[in-house]
C-alpha cells in the first residue's frame, strides 16, 4: 500500500494535476512497536527489513524530506502500545504532523478552575525512552518549523525527552504526557528535562500537556555561552506541572532543584498563561544571564503550589518561590491573574525593570482560604519602574508585600492582610508610592518603610496591626490622607517615625492605639498638618531625642491637631535634644496625668487648648529651656501651667487660664519666667504661683489703694535701677493679690530706685463692682 500511495502521487505530478508546489504531505503509518530502522532510507518509503513501519523508520525516512510529514499510528492489538526505544531518534531536519490519536486515544482538555479536567483521556501511543542512556528522544533541528507532536505518553529518558537545537524551527506540542503513564495518573519514568530549547527558537507553543518526575525543569528554555539570536514568541498555555491530569492530586517525583518552566535566554513576547504549578522546587522562573536581555512577557492566570480548583492538596506547593522574574536586564513583565499559595518562600519574587504585578491573589484564593506563602507575599527586589496593583495578598508567613532596594515603584489597591509579619515592607529604596492601601491585621507593622528616599503616601488606612505604620531613616517624603487606628502591640503605635528628615505628613488620624496615636524619635524638618487622635491608651503625640545614634528631633511644625482622651498624655516632648519645634492651633482634651509635658527647648505651643475637665491631674508641664504657650486656652484638671526642672526662659502671653483645680501657673522652679497680657480668673487656687527661689525669688508687689479710676502699688527688695512692666487687669474677685485677673486694662513702665523699691499710682479705668490685679515684668 505503501508503494500503491508513492505511485499515484508520481502519477499525479508527472500528469500536471497537481505541482510539485501544492504537494500533498506524505503520510507514514506506525504499525509495530519494534524499534527497527528504516531499511532503505531515503526511498519516501517507511520499511524495515521485515516490511513493517517502526516509529523510528518512519522519523528517520521523514527526516529526509523537507516538506511536512505525517507520521499516524495503526498498531494491531489492544493498547496502549509501547514502543520501546533503543538509543535516541534521528534529528528532526523537517516539519513532521506526529498524532498518537490516529491510534484511537482520546483526549481532553486541561483548564485551572474546573473539575472537568482530563475527563476520559488516556494515551495508546507511549514512547518510552528510558533506555535511551546518552542523547535526547526527540532532536529538533533547522527546518522543523511547523511540526506538530500531540496525543502521545513518553516515558522519560535520564536526558531530554524532546530537545530543540539552537535556532530550530518552531513547533505545537500539545495533548502529551510526560514521564506519566497512559491514564495520566501515575508517574511513569524520569527525565532531566521534559522539553529543552535551545537559544534562537522562535514560534513554539507548548499546551495543554502533562508533566511530572522531572529532575530539573518541566520546560528549559537556555542559552549556551557564544550562542546568539532570541527566543522569540514561545507560548506554554494551559499545562499542568506535578499532578495527574485531573490537576486534583499531585504526582510528584519532581527534583529538589526542579522548575516547571526555567526561561534564561534572551527572549521577546514569552507568554506562560493558565498552567498548573505544583511539587516543584521554583515554580515559574524567569532568569537571565549577564548582559542576556529579556523583554516582554506575559505570566497570566497560572495556579501556583495548588490544585486545579486553586485548593491546598496534601503534598502540593512549590518548595521555594512560586513566580520568580528575577535579572537586572529583564524588563516589561506583566505577573497578572495568578494564584499562587502554599510556595515555600515567596508567591510572586520580581527582580527587573517595568513589572507589573497586577490581580494576582498571593496566600490565598478568590474564596478567602488560606494558603499563605512560606516567606513574603510579593517581593520585588533591586528593581525599577515596577506596579504591584489590585492584588490580594493574606496569610503569608513574612511579609504581604516586600519593596527592597528598589526604585520608582507603585504600591495600590491591594488587600493585605493577615501577613505574619508586616502588611507593606519597603527597604532601602527610593521613590516609591504607596497609596489607596489598607493593610490590616498583619503580625508587625500595616506599613514599614526604612532607609528610603522619596515616599509617598497617600489614602492609606492600617488599621488593627500590630502596630499601624512604622517610618525609620526615611527622608524627602509625603504622607497625606493616613489613617492608623487600633494598633494592637505592646507599643501599639498609630505612626512611628525613627530618624526621619525632610518631609509633611498632613491628614493623619490615628485613633484607640494601644500605646501611642504618633510616636517621633530623633526627626526633623517635618511638617505636621490636620492631625487627629482619640483614645490612645498612652499619649496621643510622643516627641524623643534617638537616644542610641545622638540624633536630636529638631524643626518640626504642628499644624491642625486636635487631641481626645489619651490615657496619660495628649502631647508629650521628652528631653532637652527636642527643640526648635512648633504646636500650632493644637487642642488637647480629657488627657491623663497631662495635657501637654515639655521637657523640649525653643519649643512653642499657639493658638491652641489645653482642657482636661475630666481627669484630675492634667495640666501642662514645662521643664526645659526657651519655650513659649501664646494665644491658647488652659483648663486642666489639676494646674493649669506647671514649670520645673531647668525651666527657663519660658513665654507665657495672651492665655486664657481659667477653671483649672490648683493654681493657674505654678513656678515650682526655673528662671526668667515671663507672664504677659494673660487673662487668668476662676482657678482653684491663685492664679500665678511662684515657689522657693523660682524666677529668681521675685517679690509680688502690693495694692495699697485704688478706686474706680486709679491704682497705688508698692514694689520691694527689687532689682535696684531697673525698668519694670506693670500690667494691670480687673476681674470681680476680692482685691487681694492673688495673681488672677481676668481682663487686661493697661500697663507702664516704672523704675526701681537705688534700693530696688518704688512707689507707684497709675490711672486705670476699674469697671463697677470688679478689683484691680498687676503683674510686674522685669524689663530687659
Amino acid at each position: 500500500m505503501k508503494h500503491l500511495f508513492s505511485t499515484f502521487i508520481l502519477m499525479l505530478l508527472l500528469s500536471g494535476i497537481i505541482k510539485a508546489e501544492d504537494k500533498i504531505a506524505a503520510t507514514f503509518t506506525v504499525n509495530t512497536t519494534a524499534d527497527t530502522d528504516d531499511a532503505n532510507v531515503g526511498d519516501g518509503i517507511c520499511a524495515d527489513a521485515n516490511g513493517d513501519c517502526s516509529f523510528r523508520a518512519a522519523v528517520r525516512e521523514a527526516s529526509q524530506d523537507p516538506s511536512l510529514v505525517n507520521i499516524a499510528f495503526s498498531i494491531p492489538g489492544a493498547g496502549p502500545h509501547v514502543i520501546a526505544l533503543t538509543g535516541a531518534l534521528p534529528g528532526f531536519n523537517g516539519p513532521m504532523n506526529i498524532d498518537g490519536a490516529t491510534q484511537g486515544s482520546t483526549a481532553g482538555n486541561l483548564q485551572v478552575g474546573t473539575t472537568t479536567s482530563g475527563t476520559g483521556w488516556d494515551q495508546q501511543i507511549v514512547i518510552d525512552g528510558s533506555a535511551v542512556t546518552s542523547g535526547n528522544v526527540f532532536i529538533m533541528n533547522s527546518n522543523t518549523a511547523g511540526s506538530v507532536i500531540r496525543n502521545l505518553c513518553f516515558k522519560g529518558t535520564p536526558s531530554n525527552i524532546i530537545f530543540f537545537s539552537a535556532n530550530a524551527g518552531g513547533a505545537l506540542i500539545e495533548n502529551n504526557f510526560f514521564n506519566t503513564d497512559p491514564a495520566g495518573t501515575a508517574a511513569m519514568g524520569t527525565s532531566n528535562q521534559c522539553i529543552y530549547i535551545r537559544n534562537g527558537t522562535s514560534d513554539v507553543t507548548i499546551r495543554n500537556n502533562v508533566f511530572n518526575s522531572f529532575v530539573y525543569a518541566g520546560v528549559y528554555i537556555f542559552k549556551f555561552t557564544g550562542e546568539t539570536g532570541t527566543n522569540s514568541n514561545i507560548t506554554i498555555e494551559d499545562n499542568f506541572f506535578g499532578t495527574d491530569k485531573s490537576g486534583m492530586n499531585v504526582i510528584g517525583g519532581n527534583g529538589t532543584s526542579s522548575m516547571a518552566v526555567r526561561m534564561q535566554t534572551p527572549y521577546s513576547n514569552l507568554q506562560v498563561t493558565g498552567n498548573l504549578v505544583t511539587s516543584c522546587d521554583r515554580g515559574i522562573y524567569l532568569v537571565n544571564n549577564s548582559g542576556d536581555v529579556g523583554t516582554g512577557a506575559l505570566v497570566d492566570n497560572n495556579y501556583v503550589g495548588i490544585n486545579a480548583m486553586a485548593q491546598s492538596v496534601t503534598g502540593s506547593g512549590n518548595t521555594s518561590a512560586g513566580i520568580s522574574v528575577t535579572g537586572n536586564s529583564i524588563s516589561n513583565i506583566d505577573v497578572t491573574n495568578n494564584i499562587a499559595g502554599n510556595n515555600g518562600n515567596e508567591g510572586l519574587y520580581l527582580f527587573g525593570n517595568t513589572l507589573n504585578a497586577l490581580n494576582n491573589f498571593v496566600g490565598t484564593n478568590p474564596s478567602g482560604d488560606v494558603m499563605g506563602n512560606g516567606s513574603s507575599g510579593i517581593y520585588v527586589v533591586s528593581s525599577s519602574g515596577v506596579v504591584v496593583r489590585n492584588n490580594d495578598v493574606r496569610n503569608n508567613s513574612s511579609n504581604g508585600i516586600f519593596i527592597n532596594v528598589s526604585s520608582n515603584v507603585t504600591i495600590e489597591q491591594n488587600i493585605v492582610e493577615n501577613n505574619s509579619f508586616d502588611g507593606i515592607s519597603v527597604g532601602s529604596s527610593n521613590t516609591v508610592t504607596i497609596r489607596n492601601e489598607n493593610p490590616e491585621f498583619n503580625g508587625r507593622y500595616g506599613v514599614y518603610v526604612a532607609t528610603s528616599d522619596g515616599v509617598t503616601m497617600t489614602d492609606v488606612t492600617t488599621n488593627d496591626n500590630s502596630i499601624g505604620t512604622y517610618l525609620t531613616t526615611v527622608s524627602n517624603f509625603s504622607i497625606t490622607n493616613l489613617t492608623s487606628n487600633r494598633s494592637t502591640g505592646g507599643t501599639g503605635y498609630g505612626l512611628a517615625m525613627d530618624r526621619c528628615s525632610a518631609g509633611t505628613v498632613t491628614n493623619l488620624v490615628a485613633d484607640n492605639n494601644s500605646y501611642i496615636g504618633l510616636n517621633i524619635l530623633g526627626c526633623d524638618n517635618i511638617d505636621f498638618t490636620t492631625l487627629r487622635f482619640t483614645a490612645n491608651s498612652s499619649q496621643g503625640m510622643a516627641i524623643n531625642w534617638s537616644s542610641g545614634t545622638g540624633k536630636d528631633s529638631e524643626f518640626l511644625t504642628f499644624e491642625d491637631v486636635i487631641i481626645n482622651d489619651s490615657g496619660q498624655v495628649g502631647i508629650r516632648v521628652l528631653h532637652e535634644n527636642c527643640h526648635d519645634i512648633d504646636f500650632n492651633n493644637c487642642h488637647i482634651y480629657n488627657s491623663g496625668s497631662y495635657n501637654y509635658f515639655n521637657a523640649g527647648n525653643n519649643i512653642t505651643f499657639s493658638n491652641g487648648t489645653l482642657d482636661s475637665a475630666g481627669p484630675a491631674q492634667a495640666n501642662a508641664y514645662f521643664l526645659g529651656q526657651g519655650n513659649s504657650i501664646t494665644d491658647s486656652k488652659i483648663m486642666n484638671g489639676q494646674l493649669g501651667i506647671h514649670v520645673a526642672g531647668i525651666g527657663t526662659d519660658l513665654l507665657i502671653q495672651n492665655d486664657t487660664i481659667y477653671d483649672n483645680a490648683s493654681v493657674g501657673i505654678y513656678v515650682g522652679s526655673g528662671d526668667n519666667i515671663v507672664v504677659l497680657n494673660n487673662s487668668i480668673y476662676n482657678n482653684g487656687s491663685k492664679g500665678i504661683l511662684l515657689s522657693g527661689t523660682s524666677n529668681s525669688s521675685m517679690p509680688i508687689p502690693e495694692i495699697i489703694a485704688f478706686d474706680a479710676s486709679s491704682v497705688t502699688g508698692w514694689m520691694e527688695g527689687f532689682e535696684p535701677n531697673t525698668d519694670y512692666l506693670i500690667q494691670y487687669y480687673t476681674t470681680d474677685g476680692l482685691a487681694e493679690n492673688d495673681g488672677e485677673g481676668a481682663n487686661f486694662v493697661a500697663d507702664y513702665t516704672v523704675t526701681t530706685d537705688l534700693d530696688g523699691n518704688v512707689l507707684f499710682t497709675h490711672p486705670i479705668t476699674i469697671p463697677p463692682g470688679e478689683f484691680p490685679r498687676f503683674t510686674t515684668t522685669q524689663l530687659e
